[in-house]
């Protein structure tokens, strides 16, 4: 989409602008429709651009989805066995993947997401 300059006349989104407008719809579209729905169609349909406007920036879809995943992924921090040892929190139960806790909070991120 076009920004509007002061008397309403459409200005072009340029460079870095328009490639953090584009993560941004792209990021939306991926936590919406998961992976496979991360599209170039729907990524331009809903960003009101073209699809030559991606592949020219990320000739692959790869190459947006790890665009994308650079600006908004944040890994998850969970405290380290030594951390619980010296003060225990609901956390700790999810240190460690060997946890029945952490199975079960793995199972239902996984079925929330869609993957």
């Amino acid at each position: 989409m076009s920004e509007r300059r002061g008397g309403g006349t459409p200005t072009r989104r340029r460079s870095a602008a328009l490639e953090n407008a584009i993560t941004d719809v792209a990021w939306d579209v991926l936590v919406e429709h998961s992976y496979n729905g991360l599209t170039y169609e729907a990524v331009a349909a809903r960003d009101g651009t073209s699809k030559p406007v991606l592949y020219r920036r990320w000739p692959q879809r790869e190459d947006l989805l790890i665009a994308t995943l650079t600006r908004y992924w944040r890994p998850s921090v969970f405290p380290t066995p030594a951390a619980c040892a010296r003060t225990p929190s609901p956390s700790c139960a999810l240190s460690t993947p060997s946890t029945p806790a952490a199975f079960r909070y793995l199972a239902w991120s996984e079925a929330s997401s869609g993957v």
